[in-house]
């Protein structure tokens, strides 16, 4: 359709080698840093779990066993008392 089917044939550039002595040098500087020791192989210690693992709570969070409702008479504050009622009553 509106592809080109024609490939261009790929061109590999040819590797330029580095003399062996740097890549030798190299090697051993690595060899080195590794000592061997023959006839005994430690294994590195295996991971141990945590002693206790976590047990999950008996009852989910997301259900709580009695929901909150709300009080069922909000407070009112109570009336202030008029002076000539006050009278009255003394």
């Amino acid at each position: 359709m509106g592809r080109n089917l024609t490939e261009t044939p790929r061109q590999e550039t040819p590797r330029q080698e580095t003399p062996r002595q740097e890549t030798g040098d190299k090697r051993q500087k690595a060899k080195g840093k590794r000592q061997k020791v023959k006839g005994s192989f430690v294994l590195p210690t295996p991971y141990t779990p945590h002693p206790t693992p976590h047990t999950p709570h008996p009852t989910p969070h997301t259900l709580h066993p009695t929901p909150h409702t709300p009080h069922p008479t909000p407070h009112t504050p109570h009336p202030t008392p008029n002076p000539q009622d006050l009278i009255a009553i003394s």
